[in-house]
């Protein structure tokens, strides 16, 4: 076969759910004896597993060829699986001299060659090592198992590895005219600052290292002059911060209080103008918080300068009182609601029930209720919707003359120039006028005492009978126009015989001329002189 990717390795994540997953380069085995290894890696901690083939999954394909790794069970979607080719580093093809030389059996052995140096360049290429143009003349150690404990593998001062401390040997103190090596640690006596050894070196001169001659020789790995005055600066910081969380006998800085002070109350804060402890703000009922207004629960549900005053007021009184005004001029929503002092019965007021459902007197001294005005019968309403629509005289509380709808529409008794008709007396009154002039509907189309004639008259009132005055009805124009068509006919037909008689003598008076012409002038010469 050839060979045409240099992958080795196929990572997967997965999802719980899905257990094929493609092998995407070719592989020695199968089955159980594929040449393949799959390692799990939980993606959290980042711990690995070698999976057992045969128990975790099982294999597909191979032999030369890509493949299927199939998991047992789905892996969930906290790891990954890495599917590595691990090929036996073993040569199975055996030469024998003189034997056939069969080119995929050759093509096999190149084959496996080349796909273990793709597996040692990917573990190569997972190494540690020097770039390209760096050197270093050897990178064995030879210290025991013993010499390395508890040590690190580092660089030495020509970039050459070593085995040493993890950080390096405390030699105490600094002194002078003293032999100190690479890693070597020491304290600065006059501030407490630890140096360590970059350069070895005989010391000379004298503290702080900081201004020494040899001071290049050593690096700083512990500030502790910096570290005193941060800690200094940390306590002021600390007592500072301490004072803005709980101090509640005056002000922290400048003019402001603590958190506690602001939160429960302290001096300066308490009952003071512009502040007031958020404690305060919520609970206190007895006066105003900062002189002049006054907490949560004052006007929630009352309190000294909330409850009963002008301008103010508690929401549980807005909401309740019936007894009386709230703010000494205004009332409740439930006085609003159902009634109360002073706006039950009240000039300009009433309560929304009132409002709603008082019959047999007015709301505010003077106006009704919608439900008097809807059924009611008081009579300074000026007549509920329910009277308007179905009393049967005058409308109760209206005018003399006033009807209600159904009046109008059908009642009786409302012919006559006074009230002038209901609907039903134009529609249906016979024998005389509606409303002392005009006739209803049925009279003018079938009547016998409208002046000009009704309907009725005017399409069928008896031939040479005048329905007013000189003019007659349709009926006896038509009696008179089937008369006149009868005599037209009539002459008609005695012109179509006179016609014919004087056709006939026509003809008679041309023959005798011809015969005439003919005996006593000649034929021809009649001809020439016609």
């Amino acid at each position: 076969m050839t060979i045409s990717t240099t992958a080795s390795t196929v990572k997967y994540t997965g999802n719980g759910s899905t257990t094929a997953f493609a092998v995407t380069f070719p592989f020695f085995g199968t089955t159980t004896s594929a040449e393949l290894e799959v390692v799990q890696r939980i993606i959290a901690t980042g711990i690995e597993s070698v999976l057992s083939n045969g128990s975790a999954y099982t294999v597909a394909g191979g032999e030369g060829s890509t493949g299927t790794v199939t998991a047992s069970s789905a892996p969930a979607s906290t790891v990954e699986w890495h599917i590595r080719r691990n090929t036996t580093k073993t040569q199975v093809t055996d030469y024998v001299e003189n034997d056939p030389f069969p080119a995929a059996v050759h093509e096999s052995a190149l084959d496996r060659l080349l796909v273990q140096s793709q597996e040692n360049k990917e573990e190569l290429d997972r190494s540690i090592k020097l770039s390209r143009t760096n050197t270093m003349t050897s990178t064995e150690f030879t210290n025991s198992a013993a010499d390395r404990g508890s040590k690190v593998l580092s660089f030495d001062s020509a970039g050459e590895l070593t085995v040493t401390q993890e950080l390096g040997e405390f030699q105490g103190n600094w002194a002078a005219s003293t032999a100190y090596v690479l890693r070597d640690m020491v304290k600065d006596t006059t501030n407490g600052n630890i140096y360590i050894v970059n350069t070895a070196h005989t010391s000379s001169g004298s503290q702080p290292i900081s201004s020494n001659t040899d001071v290049a020789k050593w690096s700083l790995i512990v500030d502790a002059a910096t570290a005193t005055t941060s800690a200094a600066a940390a306590v002021v910081s600390a007592q500072l911060a301490d004072d803005w969380a709980v101090k509640t006998s005056g002000v922290v800085e400048s003019s402001e209080y603590s958190s506690k002070a602001y939160a429960v109350g302290g001096t300066g804060v308490t009952t003071s103008s512009g502040k007031g402890a958020a404690k305060e703000w919520a609970t206190t009922t007895g006066g105003a918080v900062d002189t002049s207004e006054h907490s949560a629960k004052a006007y929630a549900i009352g309190g000294t300068g909330v409850t009963t005053t002008s301008g103010k007021g508690a929401a549980k009184e807005w909401a309740t009182t019936t007894g009386g005004a709230v703010d000494t001029s205004e009332y409740s929503a439930k006085a609003y609601a159902i009634g109360g002092t002073g706006v039950t019965t009240t000039s300009g007021k009433g309560a929304a029930k009132e409002w709603a459902t008082t019959t047999g007197g007015a709301v505010d001294t003077s106006e009704y209720s919608a439900k008097e005005y809807a059924l009611g019968t008081a009579a300074s309403t000026g007549g509920s919707a329910k009277s308007w629509a179905q009393d049967t005289d005058q409308v109760n509380g209206a005018g003399t003359n006033d009807r209600s709808s159904k009046n109008w529409a059908q009642g009786s008794s409302m012919t006559g120039a006074t009230l002038g008709g209901s609907s039903k007396d134009w529609a249906q009154t016979t024998g005389g006028t509606v409303d002392g002039t005009n006739y209803a509907a049925k009279e003018w189309a079938l009547g016998t005492t409208v002046g000009d004639g009704s309907a009725k008259d005017w399409a069928v009132l008896a031939e040479d009978s005048a329905v007013t005055g000189s003019s007659y009805s349709a009926l006896h124009h038509a009696a008179k126009g089937a008369a006149s068509a009868t005599a037209a006919a009539s002459s008609a037909s005695t012109a179509t015989t006179q016609a014919t008689a004087a056709a006939a003598s026509a003809t008679a008076a041309a023959a005798s001329a011809d015969a005439f012409d003919d005996t006593y002038l000649g034929a021809k010469n009649y001809r020439a002189y016609c």
